[in-house]
């Protein structure tokens, strides 16, 4: 699956079109650098995302940082019950926004 941009008034929401491994990042940064230069709020929709890497967590904390020198603002959706687990265990909650994806009932896993 690729990677979609929807481009809003206020902000752009990126939904990556799969993992975020070392083997995929280097797609990955030439897609998300671009958008810092232009925009101040990204949402990155982690729907399609399984598994991410030390590499992968590299980049979104890159761009996290990146957006906070800028006054800007970084959230991250729709991420899966194992990766939000490792997120939260690294105290990323702390920098950025972060959803987890809806569990089955109806519940919503958020920090």
């Amino acid at each position: 699956m690729k990677n979609i941009i929807r481009h809003k008034k206020d902000k752009v929401t990126v939904v990556l079109g799969g993992d975020l491994r070392k083997d995929t990042i280097q797609s990955t940064k030439e897609l998300l650098n671009p958008l810092v230069e232009r925009h101040s709020r990204i949402e990155v929709d982690f729907s399609n995302v399984e598994m991410v890497d030390s590499d992968g967590l590299g980049v979104i904390i890159a761009l996290n940082n990146s957006l906070r020198l800028k006054g800007g603002s970084l959230r991250v959706f729709g991420v899966s019950e194992s990766i939000l687990g490792l997120m939260l265990l690294m105290r990323l909650y702390k920098h950025f926004d972060i959803e987890g994806r809806p569990l089955p009932g109806g519940l919503d896993v958020c920090s």
